[in-house]
């Protein structure tokens, strides 16, 4: 799914009609609601998924659908975003400092911390509303 389509109206261009949006995301949670029965095992592998579809607070997502499709998009949009920003941060370092690219392709022990310090030192996440509630000075 298109992460755009979840704040899109027919005006944007993205999707034609309301009830084009609506059947997109009802394709959407139907296909989660099957991965959720389906990870919904006595032995639960090590994945978001299977740890929420059996997690104490989570695993009755089945019975309240909005929410659910509320942490999809979440999901979504939050892995889609942050994901793409960190990939991009990185190549765009590397490209910069081609001293560091070598660095880094040389002795491969410092290719382990190449992602976390990647999202150390260029934020995958682009934005956050803030409110200033004490002026300070």
């Amino acid at each position: 799914m298109n992460p755009d389509v979840i704040a899109s109206q027919p005006t944007y261009g993205i999707v034609a009609s309301e009830e084009k949006r609506r059947a997109i995301l009802t394709e959407c949670l139907n296909v989660m609601s099957g991965l959720w029965r389906e990870r919904q095992v006595l032995t639960p592998r090590p994945d978001l998924i299977s740890m929420m579809a059996n997690g104490e607070g989570t695993h009755d997502l089945l019975d309240r659908p909005i929410e659910l499709l509320g942490d999809v998009i979440l999901m979504i949009v939050g892995g889609n975003d942050t994901t793409r920003n960190s990939i991009s941060g990185g190549l765009w370092a590397m490209h910069n400092y081609p001293d560091q690219w070598q660095k880094l392709r040389e002795p491969k022990d410092l290719i382990s911390s190449f992602a976390p310090e990647t999202i150390r030192w260029q934020s995958p996440v682009m934005h956050m509303r803030r409110r200033a509630l004490v002026q300070r000075g």
